[in-house]
């Protein structure tokens, strides 16, 4: 009975016992590691801390018994967090690593691209997100040669490759081809215009681009573009009538999760919903996405505004294996106030 009212005092006398943690701190090397002086060596839990010397060595007193948390750290290495369980002095041994801060490399820029369809650039999408493009036009800026300019979108933008502004700009648009998911956008049926006698010149209505000019490009988000690709030499006939150029515009398909994104300038307010879904192994994937913009160009001229909604729906699948097929419906609705009519007496 004396034995058994004893022991439980020796075995708290015997955790309360306190011991030295010592050892050394070396840094990796592609030869050899190599002692690390002033690294920070501590145990949170009891207030305990302390450095390496010159040599690497670093010592811990009055460490109680039991389980406990080490920490090593030094700037520009990987911290040490680990756990040890301390019955008798220690002397440990710990190498860390380099910690490497450099992002992967990003091109903010078109990078060229050889095959058979000419001169081309690819446009990724970490260069688009670089950008925080507002429409197609704002893109074009990433092309060599490209001129930057606000991203706003309160008039028509066309693409001009490989021109600046000149009097034959809207025929170089003109014959420009906009390729959306394989698909042709054109304006040849564009002839909605105001007479000059009433607004003193040519102004397009309806929110279009300008009769016998390209298609206007700030229609098209590009929240869940994947890729842009610019042919600027001579393209293969199947992208049809064209004689400056071919904008492929590529978006996301197949399953991703739920993004929202919220844009915001002096011009422009953006608000756009992307996601994916897996139908199931043998059913393809359905993705589906939307966009709002409001463009107002001056906040005090509220009518001076433009509003555009996009959605669209894509859906995929692979049949037998190796026939791959897309299908994508598309709704890009553009919308400007009345324009005021001016007369003069």
């Amino acid at each position: 009975m004396l034995l058994t009212l004893l022991f439980p005092v020796a075995a708290l006398a015997q955790d309360k016992k306190a011991y030295k943690v010592g050892g050394t701190v070396y840094e990796s090397r592609t030869s050899s590691p190599r002692p690390l002086r002033y690294a920070s060596v501590s145990i949170p839990a009891y207030g305990i801390l302390t450095q390496t010397d010159a040599n690497g060595r670093f010592e811990l007193a009055n460490v109680p018994a039991g389980p406990t948390s080490l920490q090593v750290r030094f700037l520009g290495k990987v911290t040490i967090d680990t756990v040890l369980q301390v019955r008798a002095d220690a002397d440990l041994q710990f190498t860390m690593r380099q910690s490497d801060f450099r992002l992967v490399e990003v091109n903010v820029t078109a990078r060229s691209s050889s095959g058979n369809n000419g001169i081309s650039s690819r446009i990724s999408r970490e260069a688009i997100d670089h950008l925080q493009a507002n429409s197609l036009a704002d893109v074009m800026a990433l092309l060599p040669g490209g001129v930057t300019v606000n991203p706003e979108l309160t008039n028509a933008k066309q693409i001009n490759i490989r021109n600046a502004a000149s009097s034959s700009e809207n025929m170089n648009a003109f014959g420009t081809t906009i390729m959306l998911n394989g698909a042709p956008m054109s304006n040849n049926a564009n002839l909605q215009t105001l007479a000059p006698g009433i607004t003193g010149g040519a102004a397009s209505i309806a929110g279009g681009a300008s009769p016998s000019a390209g298609f206007d490009v700030r229609n098209i988000s590009m929240n869940n573009v994947e890729s842009v690709e610019v042919i600027r030499g001579v393209p293969g006939v199947e992208y049809g009538d064209v004689t400056s150029g071919v904008v492929i515009v590529n978006t996301k398909a197949g399953a991703q999760p739920l993004t929202i994104q919220g844009r915001t300038n002096p011009n422009v307010y953006q608000l756009s919903a992307d996601k994916g879904f897996n139908l199931g192994e043998r059913s393809g994937a359905l993705n589906l996405g939307m966009d709002y913009a409001y463009n107002t160009n001056d906040p005090v001229q509220q009518y001076m505004k433009y509003q555009r909604f996009t959605g669209r729906a894509m859906y995929s699948n692979t049949f037998f294996k190796r026939l791959a097929s897309t299908t994508s419906l598309d709704l890009i609705y553009g919308k400007i106030p009345a324009t005021p009519i001016r007369t003069t007496r």
